[in-house]
């Protein structure tokens, strides 16, 4: 089976879904384009299978399998096309600019076919610090993840509360979870040469002693405003909850804990407040007509993309809970009006643009490669050994008895042997079709009405 483009995903990261989701459904709604989406861990199998035009990642320099994924598919001959997760660049110096870039890749290397980049602001900043960038290869389309705040209508108030049965609240704020935890214990010491290159010894330090005091002032609010129904927004690759700031927060009676269970746009629209230690969930509030505000309970003086300058910025519990009652009293969040205009040029130098159209930038650069290549006619050179670990890997996945055997088989006692079935089954079953097709669906339907309000023609 061949097909026009394959995309190879993180299961259950939403975040990841609403980059690519609404620029593969553009291209099957204009073009026509065959799509196929599925479980990164897997690509080897999904390569083989389907023979995709083009293979489509995000952010592959940020998880070493996806990096895998990525040279696989290009040693393979086949052409690629990557995205940006986290595109916010900071104004930093040369190494750290490097790494924003390159993530995981120690090669360095620029082998897809095509890279889509955030904004203008980070293009200039590859160029300024990266000696040999190819710039051919890269082009800017703004960041399609926040396309669906203008798109999609969200979830709002009564339905969320009620899906909960949390009736009785009539307030809402929401708190978004930051990942402390990657600055501490085991995973540090795993990920330190990486995180030492993004942020001085004392960004790590301010850090670490701003958790259990974030934790403090998190619980203080929530113990003290029992009328107030707190969202515990779980950061979406938070690798230890259990060192989370917010974690043991859920045991109130006034909170929920959401880890992946809702969309961060529909948390954000139910909330009244949205609340974090530094997040860009804080503008995609913006983009929702909704106040935000940091705390920072050390310092706000740490390597940080320029959003804190958009909203208030407070330390302590009293300053955090007085902003609240205010807010309450008057509808209005202190501080925050007079930044307007500060609000707009950080969304601007950000996301370039944000008009809902990233997703059709990005879809036109995609269709124009599409265009070269789609008359091409390779022989993908697949090897025995890779072959028959597809079909054993298959096996394994589709059928319970033999996934059984092989777990308890004497393979058992070859880790990595065993590790790595394992880890597809696990895998595979966290990727539910189901759900992400409700996804396919969801984008499908409110973009036919986003591109008849446009004029924008579909087939």
């Amino acid at each position: 089976m061949s097909i026009d483009i394959l995309s190879l995903e993180w299961p259950k990261l939403k975040r990841d879904i609403n980059i690519v989701e609404p620029i593969l459904s553009y291209l099957e709604m204009k073009y026509g384009l065959k799509v196929k989406r599925k479980n990164y861990v897997n690509y080897k199998y999904y390569l083989y299978k389907y023979k995709p035009k083009i293979v489509i990642l995000s952010n592959p320099r940020g998880a070493i399998n996806l990096l895998n994924a990525l040279k696989y598919s290009k040693n393979m001959g086949f052409y690629a096309v990557t995205l940006m997760v986290e595109g916010i660049f900071r104004e930093m110096e040369k190494k750290k600019v490097i790494q924003s870039t390159y993530g995981l890749d120690k090669e360095q290397s620029h082998i897809e076919d095509l890279h889509l980049q955030w904004s203008e602001r980070n293009l200039k900043l590859m160029n300024k610090y990266i000696k040999d960038i190819q710039n051919e290869k890269i082009k800017v389309c703004g960041a399609t993840g926040f396309d669906k705040y203008k798109i999609f209508d969200f979830l709002v108030k009564t339905d969320f509360i009620k899906k909960y049965d949390k009736e009785k609240y009539e307030k809402v704020i929401g708190l978004a979870g930051w990942s402390f935890s990657i600055f501490l214990g085991s995973y540090f010491e795993k990920k330190k040469q990486i995180l030492e290159k993004l942020f001085t010894d004392k960004d790590i330090e301010i850090f670490r002693k701003s958790k259990d005091l974030l934790h403090s002032i998190y619980k203080k609010l929530i113990i003290n405003n029992p009328d107030v129904l707190f969202i515990l927004k779980c950061h979406p690759i938070e690798p230890s909850i259990e060192l989370s700031e917010l974690y043991g927060l859920d045991k109130f009676s006034n909170t929920i804990f959401i880890q992946h269970e809702e969309d961060i746009g529909d948390l954000i629209n139910v909330s009244d407040l949205w609340i974090a230690f530094e997040s860009t969930t804080s503008m995609e509030a913006w983009l929702l007509g909704k106040q935000s505000m940091f705390i920072n309970p050390v310092s706000k003086d740490f390597s940080r993309a320029m959003i804190y300058k958009g909203h208030p910025v407070f330390e302590t519990y009293e300053q955090a809970q007085e902003a609240i009652d205010d807010f309450y009293d008057t509808g209005i969040l202190k501080g925050f009006d007079k930044l307007e205009k500060q609000r707009q040029k950080i969304i601007e130098s950000t996301i370039q643009y944000g008009d809902g159209k990233n997703h059709i930038r990005a879809g036109e650069y995609i269709f124009e490669l599409y265009n070269k290549v789609k008359n091409q006619h390779k022989n993908y050179k697949f090897s025995f050994f890779e072959i028959f670990k597809f079909v054993i890997k298959f096996l394994v996945l589709k059928l319970k008895f033999i996934n059984r055997l092989i777990i308890k088989s004497p393979l058992k006692k070859i880790k990595k042997i065993n590790d790595s079935f394992r880890y597809a089954v696990e895998s595979e079953k966290l990727f539910d079709p189901k759900e992400r097709y409700r996804y396919v669906k969801r984008y499908k339907k409110y973009l036919k009405k986003f591109y008849k309000k446009n004029g924008i023609d579909y087939n």
